[in-house]
């Protein structure tokens, strides 16, 4: 019914219209897509005469593309938009340029061995014109039979400026801090050059190759730092590439998500304590109770390829393999 209410309207705009106009396609940044026809246009605005809702001005820094297209080619395809759709992208609540995540986990057990972990994570994002900004932040603490067995957090802030729609250039800032563990504080600032390889409306996919410094702290009384006589800090160049996938199902409010970072370090400071690459990755769930609330699933696996190497003798492992699933509870704003 919707499909034959467009094509009359679209119709009666093609004998309404100048002989002369045609028929344009906008697609938003948010993964929306409007066509009607172009009525007027400016340094920050387009105005677009649309079937279903009248004309609407739309901002420019909002728009991904623009292309013209016959009416022929319209009606060849099913239409999904309504006239209540359009008027929430046009009033610009759909495409609001910051969106805030919570997630929260929990959970207390009692048995042969008493734990307690407490898991929360928080991103901030903020868009204005060609510019991205970003703030994730860990927090991750766990206590089993009255002993710390975990309790770190992680601040990393970021900076993206987009040279066009899908290319873009980061900065980025990553502060670990670990209450328990000898590297106790560890620094990273990296940069390069991002991709936007996947730009549709239910699925994205965004791939960043950089290169940058790591920068590790170690406890002065601690009895890796007596061991290895370097000190109390270590300096690592290294290259990196993160990616980040979010694809929503199409008739269910399930969101599939994988995030993560794979980084090989290119110098090593010290001779016989070999470093080579070090792997996180994501991988979850996200359904949605309602707009706002959601249960999320994940799988976390980090990995740090370690060897040591001393004259004379074969050369040792040390890799470092961690594994954690998790399920919370969050919500987005």
């Amino acid at each position: 019914m919707r499909r034959l209410q467009l094509i009359s309207a679209l119709l009666l705009l093609n004998l309404a219209l100048p002989a002369s106009a045609s028929l344009s396609r906008l697609h938003l940044k948010n993964g929306d897509v409007l066509t009607g026809t172009v009525q007027s246009q400016s340094a920050d605005t387009v105005s677009l005469l649309l079937p279903y809702a009248g004309l609407v001005s739309i901002k420019r820094d909002e728009i991904l593309q623009i292309n013209e297209l016959a009416a022929a080619e319209l009606l060849a395809e099913p239409a999904t938009a309504s006239a209540l759709d359009v008027a929430v992208i046009a009033n610009g609540s759909n495409n609001k340029p910051w969106s805030v995540e919570l997630d929260l986990s929990a959970s207390n057990r009692h048995g042969q061995q008493d734990s307690s972990v407490l898991n929360l994570v928080v991103a901030l994002d903020y868009k204005h014109q060609h510019w991205r900004t970003s703030l994730d932040s860990h927090f991750d603490y766990e206590l089993k039979d009255q002993a710390r067995k975990t309790h770190q957090y992680d601040v990393s802030p970021g900076l993206d400026y987009f040279i066009n729609p899908r290319l873009f250039w980061r900065g980025s800032i990553d502060y670990h801090y670990n209450y328990l563990a000898s590297d106790y504080r560890n620094l990273d600032f990296s940069t390069g050059p991002g991709y936007a390889v996947i730009q549709q409306p239910k699925l994205t996919l965004d791939l960043v190759a950089a290169v940058g410094i790591k920068k590790a702290y170690f406890r002065e009384d601690g009895e890796v730092t007596r061991f290895l006589l370097f000190g109390d800090q270590l300096n690592y160049k290294f290259s990196s590439l993160e990616w980040d996938l979010k694809y929503q199902l199409q008739h269910w409010p399930i969101e599939f998500y994988s995030d993560g970072n794979w980084m090989h370090l290119l110098n090593q400071p010290i001779d016989f304590l070999y470093f080579d690459r070090e792997v996180t990755a994501n991988l979850g769930l996200r359904y949605k109770l309602s707009d706002k609330i959601r249960l999320s699933w994940s799988y976390q696996y980090t990995q740090t390829d370690i060897e040591l190497r001393l004259p004379g003798l074969e050369n040792n492992s040390l890799d470092l393999k961690d594994f954690r699933q998790k399920l919370s509870i969050g919500a987005s704003f």
